[in-house]
């Protein structure tokens, strides 16, 4: 018998992710967590649309996980789709798309790397140094409805476009993965 190999490639990329999770997760039923994932996707998409980026990807995870995990090449762009996503979350009709309790959505802006594997099939694996657990352990401490930035995140956007155009508010320190100390949070707003 004849054993085929094929050669895995991997490339490793930065990209901003967004991490986004319904404040009302737990009030939610199973069988509606599937439709408001693809919500929340559907409003990403148009928000996406509307800052003419076409770089919205959103990485491998179930559609019934509590956190998606969205990544945007440009960290300006990501912050600006970000904010408007939370406002479009705000107004959405929910009982009108079937979701039985009134939603708001907690979500945070990381800049890292992202690991493509190519070989037979292509896969994405997401392995932003700030895992999909981060933000349901640091839930509670999130106010419904605002944009967060890690300090990586924050610290990428500053230097790409200044601080004109985003106000940053330091919001506390959270514990960095694999208990490697801490890093900051902040609440990002838009300046204008």
């Amino acid at each position: 018998m004849t054993e085929i190999r094929t050669k895995i490639r991997t490339k490793r990329k930065a990209a901003s992710l967004l991490l986004i999770c319904a404040a009302s997760y737990t009030h939610i039923k199973n069988t509606q967590r599937a439709l408001l994932a693809r919500e929340f996707r559907r409003l990403l998409i148009a928000q996406s649309a509307a800052q003419s980026d076409s770089s919205l990807e959103l990485l491998p995870g179930a559609e019934s996980d509590p956190v998606l995990i969205f990544r945007l090449r440009n960290p300006a762009v990501a912050a600006s789709t970000t904010l408007a996503l939370m406002a479009a979350i705000e107004a959405e009709d929910w009982k009108g798309a079937s979701i039985s309790a009134e939603v708001t959505a907690r979500a945070v802006l990381h800049y890292g790397p992202v690991i493509e594997r190519s070989g037979h099939q292509k896969e994405t694996v997401s392995q932003p140094g700030l895992p999909s657990q981060f933000l349901l352990e640091i839930e509670g401490s999130l106010t419904p409805g605002c944009v967060y930035a890690t300090q990586v995140f924050a610290a990428k956007l500053a230097l790409s476009v200044g601080l004109d155009h985003f106000r940053f508010g330091y919001w506390c320190p959270v514990p960095l993965p694999g208990g490697h100390g801490t890093s900051a949070l902040y609440r990002l707003d838009s300046a204008i």
